[in-house]
């Protein structure tokens, strides 16, 4: 099956997640804002520091938080909902039902399964 939803304007972006809610915040809320005010009202970037053997310096500079989407929203005081499905078919099934039903929804993902990128790192585990 499959599914377009016609009035949904899809601009490209220099970052998924940042450029993912800005298209969002347009569809449904008529928000037209540059992808880098999305990215810094999330408080997109981040930063680590931990104390463990043998790594040097102890910091972590990330391209952005994980919970840029909920901050972004939440300085914005608009109603945003995340939903955890750890069945991955009912998963797929419930995202495929939205975008039937016309609704843009954002997913989360790990890099590391993304072939057509040229270094492979874990994204949702970082592991330290």
């Amino acid at each position: 099956m499959r599914s377009l939803i016609e009035n949904y304007r899809n601009q490209t972006a220099g970052h998924c997640g940042s450029g993912a809610m800005r298209n969002l915040l347009y569809h449904y809320c008529k928000l037209d804002l540059p992808e880098g005010v999305v990215f810094g009202l999330g408080s997109g970037l981040d930063a680590a520091f931990f104390n463990v053997d043998h790594v040097d310096p102890p910091f972590m500079l990330f391209g952005r938080s994980g919970s840029m989407e909920t901050d972004l929203t939440q300085a914005l005081d608009i109603d945003y909902r995340e939903t955890l499905q750890a069945d991955d078919t009912l998963a797929w099934q419930e995202v495929r039902d939205e975008v039937a039903a016309g609704n843009p929804t954002m997913l989360a993902g790990d890099i590391y399964y993304l072939d057509y990128r040229k270094f492979f790192v874990w994204f949702y585990s970082i592991g330290l």
